[in-house]
C-alpha cells in the first residue's frame, strides 16, 4: 500500500467516525427528550365541574420536581397562565356543552419539556325527588319522605359529546347509570337507560342518606357524578275545616269555634305519610277519652269527623286521632284538637 493509499485510508476511516459520532449525539439527544404521557399527569378538583363553578387543575409529576419548572398554562390555545413552580390554575366552567381544552407545558431544570391536556366539557344532572307520602293537593310545596317510605328518584342528565355545540347532547338511550348508596353501589339499579331509582327507606327515625347517580357515554369518556342528600321527616296530622258546598280551607287548626246547633266537619291531613302503609292503616277516633265507633268519620272517608254541636247550651270535646300502621314503627301518628261550642 503505498502512501496516497493509506492516506485515503485514513480520510475514510474519519469519515465513518464522524458520521458515528454525529448519529450517536442525535441518538443521545433523542434519547433525552423522550418523555412518557404518565411524566405529566393533571387533575381536577371537583371533577365534574358545572357550568358557572369554579375549578382547580393540578399538575403532578414523578419525573421531575415540577415545583422548580417553567409551566405554563393554556385554555382553548390561549396562554392562561405561566411562571416557576405554577403547579395549580383555577377555571371557570362555560356553559352546558361547552369544550374547555386545558394544556400544560413544562421545562424542567435540565431543559427536558413535558406536556399534559385535558378536555372539560361542563355537563350537570338534574336530579329530582319523588317520596311516595301523601300531601293534600292545596300543599303548595313537596311532600317529604319519611321512615320506611318508598322514595323514587330520577335523574336528568345534560351530557355532551366533545364538540363544542349542545347539539351534540348524548341521547338517553346512549347513557349509562350507576346508583350508589352512600358508598356502595347498587349494581341491580344501575345500567343503560336505568334513569330512576325506587328504594325502600329504612324505618328509622332522624335519618339521613346520601345517594349518587353517575351518568356516562357508552365507551366510557365522557361521564358526571352528582350526589343528594335526602333526610327523613316523621308523619304528622293537621286539622282543616271542610264543606261540602264550600270545599275544604286551607288554615290548619288544633281548636275550632262554633255555635250550638251548627253541623261542621273536620278533616284530618295525613302529611309525609307513606301512602301504602295509609292504605292499610288503622284509624281511631277518640272523643274526651271514649272512642268513636259508628260516629268516627264517614264510610268514604275515614279521616273526616262530621259534628252537630250541641243546641242550646255550651260546650267543649277533646278529640284525638290515631293513624297507625302496626308493621311499622314510624309510620303512625296521634294528634289531637279541641272543639268549643257557644250561644
Amino acid at each position: 500500500m503505498n502512501r496516497n493509499d493509506k492516506n485515503d485510508k485514513i480520510k475514510e476511516m474519519a469519515k465513518l467516525a464522524l458520521v458515528f459520532m454525529f448519529l450517536f449525539i442525535g441518538w443521545q439527544a433523542h434519547a433525552a427528550l423522550f418523555t412518557s404521557p404518565t411524566d405529566l399527569v393533571l387533575s381536577v378538583d371537583p371533577e365534574f365541574p358545572r357550568p358557572g363553578e369554579n375549578f382547580t387543575v393540578e399538575a403532578k409529576s414523578f419525573a421531575f420536581d415540577l415545583g422548580k419548572g417553567d409551566i405554563r398554562w393554556f385554555l382553548n390555545e390561549k396562554l392562561a397562565a405561566s411562571g416557576k413552580g405554577t403547579v395549580k390554575n383555577s377555571f371557570v366552567a362555560g356553559p352546558l356543552g361547552s369544550t374547555m381544552n386545558i394544556e400544560v407545558d413544562a421545562m424542567a431544570e435540565d431543559g427536558i419539556e413535558y406536556s399534559a391536556k385535558l378536555n372539560i366539557v361542563p355537563s350537570d344532572i338534574d336530579i329530582i325527588i319523588r317520596p311516595i307520602t301523601y300531601a293534600p293537593l292545596f300543599y303548595r310545596g313537596a311532600s317529604l319522605a319519611s321512615p320506611g317510605s318508598e322514595l323514587e328518584i330520577y335523574a336528568v342528565p345534560h351530557l355532551f359529546s366533545g364538540a363544542s355545540s349542545k347539539k351534540n347532547r348524548i341521547l338517553s338511550q346512549n347513557i349509562v347509570y350507576r346508583w350508589f348508596s352512600g358508598s356502595s353501589e347498587l349494581p341491580v339499579e344501575s345500567g343503560t337507560g336505568k334513569n330512576k331509582l325506587a328504594v325502600q327507606l329504612p324505618d328509622v327515625g332522624g335519618s339521613g342518606y346520601d345517594f349518587s347517580v353517575e351518568a356516562g357515554s357508552l365507551d366510557g369518556k365522557i361521564k358526571f357524578k352528582k350526589t343528594i342528600a335526602v333526610k327523613t321527616r316523621e308523619p304528622e296530622v293537621l286539622f282543616y275545616e271542610t264543606n261540602s258546598l264550600t270545599g275544604q280551607k286551607i288554615k290548619a287548626l288544633n281548636a275550632f269555634n262554633a255555635f250550638a246547633g251548627d253541623a261542621f266537619s273536620i278533616i284530618a291531613e295525613p302529611y309525609y305519610f307513606d301512602l301504602a302503609s295509609l292504605a292499610k292503616a288503622a284509624i281511631k277516633w277518640a272523643a274526651d277519652g271514649e272512642e268513636l265507633k259508628s260516629a268516627a268519620g264517614s264510610i268514604k272517608n275515614r279521616r273526616l269527623l262530621e259534628l252537630t254541636a250541641p243546641s242550646g247550651t255550651e260546650s267543649q270535646s277533646n278529640f284525638t286521632l290515631s293513624i297507625s300502621d302496626e308493621s311499622t314503627i314510624f309510620q303512625r301518628v296521634e294528634a289531637a284538637l279541641s272543639v268549643t261550642a257557644s250561644q
